[in-house]
């Protein structure tokens, strides 16, 4: 039988950086396309981060806290990191609200530049064809859902979103 606790008792102490007794973290060289992006936590190190912007005019991953983990290798000497933005915050008023926004039809994804390399946007897209057939003998009809097709990708702004149900958040600056 294997132990599962459900409780830490004792303090937890980041293993990363004893020396310098720094917190990890993660640093980007510039904004442009072929920046290096680096973390200084171990690998296999889980580590947040917290952005101090007072921006309030829109959850996205620039305002929100993040989850990092330093994959286990490196790869051409630079860290593989995984990264989690949540999909829901809380508010001041204590309401649970979704990161993603939802709409139907189509969505202009803002330009945040300068560059392309700025402004991401992360996108979950619907799209479907329906075709109508009969349901009885007497020529009552309905529609069916023929052929659909889902998307989930990491997009930049400044471009049009079409499909019949999208659901998006701004990322970031990513490069």
């Amino acid at each position: 039988m294997t132990y599962a606790p459900t409780r830490i008792f004792g303090p937890i102490i980041p293993n990363s950086n004893s020396i310098t007794n720094t917190l990890p973290g993660v640093t980007q060289s510039s904004f442009l396309g072929d920046a290096v992006v680096t973390a200084s936590g171990l690998s296999k190190e889980l580590y947040t981060r917290t952005p101090s912007d007072t921006n309030t005019s829109g959850i996205t991953a620039d305002y929100a806290s993040h989850i990092y983990l330093n994959n286990d290798f490196f790869s051409f000497g630079v860290n593989l990191i995984s990264g989690f933005i949540p999909n829901y915050y809380i508010d001041v008023f204590k309401n649970i609200e979704p990161t993603f926004i939802g709409v139907t039809g189509s969505v202009i994804l803002p330009y945040t530049g300068p560059g392309s390399e700025k402004g991401r946007w992360e996108i979950i897209t619907i799209a479907y064809v329906k075709q109508s057939f009969l349901t009885d003998l007497s020529g009552t009809t309905a529609n069916a859902i023929t052929a659909l097709n889902v998307t989930h990708d990491i997009v930049p702004g400044n471009q049009t979103i079409t499909a019949e149900h999208i659901y998006y958040r701004r990322v970031g600056k990513v490069s």
